[in-house]
């Protein structure tokens, strides 16, 4: 996943600042209400 973001919004293909000792998690989080004005 940070390789894609790093290549839509850096335009490479690896994320450079990458390192092995890091765990990256992804979240998905999904409303239970939306409220809207106007």
């Amino acid at each position: 996943m940070i390789d894609k973001l790093a290549h839509d919004y850096m335009g490479v293909d690896v994320y450079p600042w990458h390192t092995p000792e890091e765990t990256r998690v992804t979240f998905l989080i999904e409303p239970v209400r939306v409220v809207t004005s106007g």
